[in-house]
């Protein structure tokens, strides 16, 4: 477990501070923030990327356990400085999920398929990937991804993915790095 100092950002006068103990939901460095599920209480409390630099540390895992200084703003409630962080609570990056089901209550139960990425914008943190010219886009969100321990893909990169039939179309629900070529 780590300690951090707790006076790594001055919360403004008027707010009322707390302590808060959770687990990390996700982080995402690219969009320089991220979410704490905190014990006992309701509503995921913000992680901002300038409390993870104050306290000196650039990335936390989904599930890492942690204890925080936050403050009730307009939006909800946010962190303000890291105390001490757990990263042996933390799920490993990459895990076996069940068969994932669509969101509009289809069950998926095809085969991995071998895709391409054909672009992906980590700030919207959506994308599409395809099986090749002419054919159909998969549509593909980040939380596949981050479900999946896979941090960034690039255009062109390989991947392979379960597919579904999603409201607006073909949707990945699941990825996996492709197998490297000999």
């Amino acid at each position: 477990m780590q300690h951090m100092n707790v006076d790594t950002l001055v919360p403004e006068a008027l707010d009322e501070v707390c302590n808060i103990r959770g687990i990390v939901k996700w982080y995402d460095v690219v969009k320089g923030y991220g979410f704490v599920i905190p014990d006992g209480e309701e509503g995921d409390v913000l992680l901002h990327h300038s409390v993870m630099r104050a306290a000196g540390v650039n990335f936390l895992a989904e599930g890492t356990s942690i204890h925080c200084k936050a403050v009730k703003r307009a939006k909800g409630m946010q962190v303000i400085s890291l105390v001490s962080f757990d990263t042996s609570t933390a799920k490993p990056l990459a895990s076996t999920h069940p068969l994932p089901t669509l969101a509009n209550g289809n069950t998926l139960d095809a085969e991995f398929i071998d895709v391409s990425v054909k672009w992906f914008n980590r700030v919207r943190g959506y994308g599409f990937v395809s099986e090749g010219e002419g054919e159909k886009d998969i549509f593909i969100h980040m939380e596949v991804l981050r479900l999946a321990g896979i941090l960034q893909v690039q255009p062109g990169d390989q991947v392979r993915v379960r597919v579904g039939d999603g409201d607006k179309g073909l949707q990945a629900v699941e990825v996996t790095l492709a197998d490297p070529q000999p």
